[in-house]
């Protein structure tokens, strides 16, 4: 039961910080005392996030 539980929270911070919500309320939220935990444990880039950040790089280019 703790694997799924752990699972549920780390799937719904990164589906915050992939949302834009801020960094340091989702560490908050989370009970992190140092923003720095929040961002090493769940700061990872998804392949989703990857690619909306090189179109958006593509854009700013006039590449779209």
């Amino acid at each position: 039961m703790q694997e799924i539980a752990t699972c549920l929270r780390h799937s719904a911070a990164t589906a915050m910080l992939e949302a834009g919500i801020n960094l340091k309320a989702v560490s908050d939220l989370l009970g992190h005392t140092d923003i720095r935990m929040t961002f090493n444990t769940y700061g990872h880039v998804s392949d989703v996030t990857a690619r909306a950040a090189m179109d958006a790089l593509g854009r700013a280019m006039g590449y779209s």
